[in-house]
């Protein structure tokens, strides 16, 4: 059909853009997030040509927009979930005084605090909870890669990280009270 027809591609991506554009940014919500998976999304469908069966073009592509907005959400999350789980860099130079309070700045205070708080209750973690986090967190490992650098079943992993939460949220609570 459209297999090395640039052509024929433009003109699917000029017909198909705004109804995709919509059923992204109804995962993500956000404009700029929705442009770039939309862009991902358009690189797959042209990849993916080669082994379309031609039945339900519409349905074909608008399912890899999906997938590519949960996926483009997903990344999002482990980057938001990591940068609240990441030590707290040592300063070389203490933080500016400022004359007018900055609710920004208070705003940076509080998040070094929790990350500073996060990766401390993280290092009081068992062995294997710690590596198990510490590989989806930090390193953006996923479960699935995780499973086999540990030559377990991603169940396991799935369990670990599960359990793993459980120990954090009881430590937090313990602190707080």
């Amino acid at each position: 059909m459209l297999e090395g027809d640039e052509a024929a591609f433009e003109r699917l991506v000029s017909r198909y853009r705004g109804e995709l554009y919509q059923v992204i940014y109804a995962v993500l919500r956000h404009a700029k997030d929705a442009e770039d998976a939309l862009q991902e999304a358009f690189v797959a469908i042209y990849l993916g040509l080669p082994g379309y069966r031609q039945q339900g073009l519409k349905t074909w592509i608008t399912r890899i927009a999906v997938n590519k907005a949960i996926d483009h959400k997903r990344k999002l999350e482990r980057l938001r979930k990591r940068s609240l789980l990441t030590d707290v860099p040592e300063r070389e130079h203490p933080p500016p005084v400022y004359e007018e309070f900055d609710g920004r700045v208070a705003e940076r205070l509080l998040e070094e605090e929790s990350r500073a708080q996060v990766s401390q209750v993280v290092g009081g973690m068992p062995e294997g909870y710690r590596r198990v986090v510490e590989a989806f967190y930090w390193q953006g490992k996923s479960q699935q890669e995780i499973a086999q650098g540990e030559k377990v079943a991603p169940k396991t992993i799935e369990s670990r990280l599960y359990r793993a939460r459980q120990w954090i949220r009881e430590r937090w609570k313990r602190g707080e009270e």
